[in-house]
C-alpha cells in the first residue's frame, strides 16, 4: 500500500560541476551513508549526459519498515530521468538494486494504490532472500493494483528509537524461516485473494479490516511479528481492543499501519496510553 506521508521530495538543478553535490534540508536529518553513496553514484552515472546537484527537501525515516531505502533509490533515478525528459528504463532496475524478491516496494513508489505482485519463482531455499540482497534486471509482475478508497484513513504508529531488522539480521530471518510450507502459502493466498482484495474492490472496510488483521497471524507476517520488541507487541494487543479498525505490521516493523474511517479516537487513546514512548503520524 502506497502512503502519502512520509515521503521523499527532491529538487534537481543543472550544474557545471563534475563532482556530485547533495544537499539535505536540516529538517530531514542526515542521510544514511548507503543512501548518500547511492545518490552520488546515480548522479555520476548520468554525468556524461548532464550534471545535476540534488537537494533532499523531505525524507522518510530509515529502517522502520516504511521502505525508505527503496523509495529513495527509485525516486532519485526517476527524478534524473524526468529531468532528462525520459522515463525509467530497463537497466535502471539494476542500478536501483531493488525488486529482486518482491516488486511491491518499487511499484508503489511510482504508482499509488494497493499492489499485489507475483514475486519470483525460487528453485531452492538459498534463493529466499530480502529484495535488497537479490539482484535482478526486471521487476516482478504485478497481479493487481487497486485504488485504495479515499475515505479509508491510515495512522502510523511506532516505538520511538527502535529500528527494524535490516542487512545481516534481515537475511538471517529469511534463512531461518523460509521457505514456508505449502499449507501456509495456501492460507496466505486465500486470505489475500478471498478476503482482502474483494474488500478493497467493493469498498467493504469491515471485511478489509478483518482480513488484514487475520493476515497478521499467518505466513511470513506471523514470523515478522515474533521478532518485534515488547512495546510493539503491546501496541498490537492494545489495537486488538478496538472494533471497526484493522492494523498491519509494515514490512519487518516496527511501524504499524492502522486502517479505518474514524481514527481520531484511536490516535488519542494511543497517546493517552503510551505517551512519549511512541511516534504517531498520518499516512493518508
Amino acid at each position: 500500500m502506497a502512503l502519502d506521508n512520509p515521503h521523499w521530495e527532491f529538487i534537481l538543478k543543472p550544474t557545471s560541476s563534475k563532482i556530485p553535490r547533495i544537499h539535505v534540508n536540516e529538517s530531514c536529518g542526515k542521510l544514511s551513508s548507503d543512501l548518500e553513496e547511492f545518490a552520488k553514484r546515480a548522479l555520476s552515472d548520468f554525468a556524461d549526459i548532464k550534471t545535476f546537484e540534488l537537494s533532499v527537501v523531505s525524507s522518510v525515516p530509515h529502517h522502520v519498515g516504511l521502505g525508505a531505502g527503496t523509495s529513495f533509490r527509485v525516486g532519485v533515478v526517476n527524478a534524473i530521468r524526468q529531468a532528462l525528459g525520459q522515463g525509467l528504463q530497463q537497466n535502471d532496475w539494476c542500478r536501483i538494486g531493488r525488486g529482486g524478491t518482491s516488486g511491491v516496494g518499487v511499484n508503489v513508489c511510482l504508482d499509488k494504490g494497493f499492489v499485489v505482485d507475483l514475486g519470483r519463482r525460487r528453485t531452492s531455499a538459498a534463493n529466499f532472500m530480502p529484495s535488497s540482497s537479490v539482484n535482478n534486471v526486471s521487476k516482478p509482475a504485478v497481479l493487481t493494483k487497486l485504488e485504495f478508497p479515499v475515505e479509508w484513513k491510515i495512522l502510523l504508529v511506532r516505538s520511538i528509537g527502535e529500528m527494524g531488522f535490516s542487512g545481516a539480521r534481515e537475511i538471517d530471518v529469511f534463512r531461518e524461516n523460509l521457505p514456508l510450507s505449502k499449507e501456509e502459502v495456501q492460507e496466505t493466498s486465500a486470505v489475500m485473494l478471498w478476503d482482502i482484495l474483494p474488500s478493497v474492490i467493493s469498498g467493504d472496510i469491515n471485511g478489509f479490516c478483518k482480513g488484514i488483521v487475520k493476515f497478521q497471524g499467518i505466513g511470513f507476517k506471523r514470523i515478522e511479528w515474533t521478532i518485534q520488541s515488547e512495546l510493539t507487541l503491546q501496541l498490537r494487543k492494545f489495537l486488538n481492543g478496538f472494533s471497526g479498525i484493522g492494523y498491519a505490521l509494515s514490512s519487518m516493523g516496527p511501524s504499524i499501519a492502522v486502517i479505518g474511517t474514524d481514527l481520531l479516537p484511536v490516535e488519542q487513546a494511543l497517546k493517552n496510553r503510551f505517551g512519549d514512548r511512541i511516534c504517531i503520524s498520518w499516512g493518508r
